[in-house]
């Protein structure tokens, strides 16, 4: 089982990755305009780390392999990326699916890996030179797990740090208008 374990945490992040957080958590709460209870009718990026602007939520289902998501991390990286001040815990984060039931992820060093091919590296540390959490080992995914990274940005805090969500996580699917 893979297990989350942050490292030394350090002290908060910058004021500009503090600022990303507040922004985000403004502009999804603006733009609360579903039907649907807590999922937004749109979403604005102003991270870097994903492609910026604007995206359409759809239905968490069905969802594919390379599809963009808007995710709940899991609780101990939320609270990581809030008091590191990457995003705001309560901010949800978008993020691609790379792996989904029936496929095999593994962190092997500085690694990952879905099926056996090589997907992502991880960095050591943050862009203030704080340590990142890793988690290690081999997984094949059940019907209720989704792995998600960014490939847009080799500095996402991503599951390359957190591993495995579940699929009641994954708040939506996006297109990027």
């Amino acid at each position: 089982m893979l297990r989350w374990q942050p490292r030394n945490h350090g002290p908060s992040g910058s004021k500009s990755a503090r600022l990303y957080g507040k922004i985000s958590a403004i502009a999804i709460g603006a733009l609360s305009l579903s039907g649907h209870p807590g999922t937004p009718a749109l979403v604005y990026n102003p991270s870097p780390s994903a492609p910026l602007g604007y995206y359409r939520t759809l239905p968490a289902r069905p969802l594919m392999r390379g599809d963009w998501v808007l995710v709940r991390a899991p609780k101990a990286a939320r609270q990581l990326a809030d008091q590191r001040g990457y995003l705001s815990a309560s901010v949800p984060m978008i993020k691609t699916v790379v792996a989904l039931a029936g496929d095999r992820i593994c962190a092997s060093g500085s690694l990952i890996y879905v099926n056996g091919a090589m997907i992502a590296a991880r960095l050591h540390v943050d862009h203030h030179g704080r340590p990142l959490p890793w988690w290690t080992g081999c997984r094949t995914l059940g019907a209720n797990d989704v792995f998600v990274i960014n490939r847009f940005s080799p500095s996402s805090f991503d599951g390359r740090y957190f591993g495995v969500v579940s699929r009641e996580a994954v708040l939506a699917r996006l297109v990027h208008l």
